[in-house]
C-alpha cells in the first residue's frame, strides 16, 4: 500500500517532470527504503494550478460532505496505523514505540 513512488497531483500518481529522483534511506543502518520522484518547481506549480482548480468545487460543497471525507481519511489512517507505524519506523530510524 505504501511503495508508491510517484507524486501526488490532481488524483493521479506521477513522475516528477524533470525525470529526477532520490533515495530515501533509514538513518539508523542506511538501508535503502525507496527511490521516489524528486518533485521540483515546475511539479509544485502544476499542483498548485490543479489545486485552485479544484478548490472551486470545493469551496461549494457542504460542511456535512466535507466531513465525510475527514472521518474517511480518519479510519484509513486508522485502519492501517501498523503499516504507518513501520513505514515511519524506517525513514526515521525510531524504534516502533516512538513511531
Amino acid at each position: 500500500m505504501f511503495n508508491l513512488t510517484q507524486g501526488y497531483i490532481n488524483g493521479e500518481w506521477r513522475d516528477s517532470i524533470s525525470g529526477d529522483t532520490f533515495e530515501v534511506r533509514n538513518p539508523f543502518n542506511d538501508e535503502l527504503i525507496e527511490t521516489i520522484a524528486d518533485c521540483g518547481i515546475e511539479d509544485a506549480e502544476l499542483a498548485i494550478d490543479e489545486a485552485s482548480k479544484a478548490f472551486k468545487v470545493w469551496r461549494k460543497t457542504t460542511p456535512k460532505v466535507r466531513s465525510g471525507y475527514l472521518r474517511k481519511i480518519g479510519d484509513l489512517l486508522l485502519e492501517h496505523k501498523d503499516a504507518l507505524a513501520a513505514l515511519m519506523t524506517k525513514e526515521q530510524g525510531k524504534p516502533v514505540q516512538e513511531a
